[in-house]
């Protein structure tokens, strides 16, 4: 195993007990302490709450048509910048410059979109909206930048965890506390979301 795999696997590792630790130190709901209390089974807090009011979490297919949608935009931009170099091969600061806007636009591209409007290009084609689980609003600059940072580094073996996690987080959504869900209702079908899973459905899971 190559070092930087290595080094992939280990901090693949460490962010999910992070996010585990991170899951099993949140207080639990009043109805869960009182039951708990009177020794009765762990009640369906998801359950509890009406459908309509209960989160609906993006699929794995919708967001992987988002992030294709976005390097497609990225890769694109990258495209027509570098078909402008050749003709302004006597300008080489110009070009230079030019780099470094393609550099720009690929670091920043999702954290400014997510920060400002919750969603990026794919992201509203796909009827997404990347939501912060502590204030229910878009996550900050600096939480979209880690976020972005984390889901570069670990690719799609980030979308791995969506299936033992009970808001269908990928380890970016994990590190980060965010999730990804629908942002206009009445658009969407009955396969492009789901809804969270039962905590004793897959205990400890965020």
């Amino acid at each position: 195993m190559s070092p930087l795999l290595l080094l992939v696997v280990v901090v693949f590792a460490a962010v999910l007990v992070w996010a585990q630790v991170r899951t099993d130190k949140r207080p639990a709901p009043t109805v869960a302490r009182v039951v708990s209390a009177a020794g009765l089974p762990p009640p369906d807090v998801a359950a509890l709450r009406p459908p309509e009011q209960q989160p609906w979490f993006a699929t794995f297919p919708r967001r992987l048509n988002a992030l294709t949608i976005d390097g497609l935009v990225v890769l694109t931009f990258s495209v027509a910048v570098f078909a402008l170099m050749p003709l302004l091969e006597h300008h080489p600061p110009v070009n230079g410059i030019l780099l470094f806007l393609i550099v720009v636009v690929a670091v920043l591209y999702e954290p400014i979109q997510v920060a400002m409007f919750g969603a990026t290009v794919g992201h509203r084609a796909m009827n997404l909206r990347v939501v912060d689980d502590e204030t229910g609003a878009n996550p900050t600059l600096f939480r979209a930048f880690l976020r972005t940072l984390c889901k570069g580094l670990f690719g799609l073996l980030a979308f791995t965890t969506m299936g033992a996690s009970r808001r269908h987080r990928a380890v970016h959504d994990m590190f980060t506390a965010t999730t990804v869900q629908i942002r206009n209702r009445e658009r969407a079908q009955s396969f492009h979301y789901v809804l969270e899973r039962p905590p004793h459905a897959l205990h400890g899971a965020a």
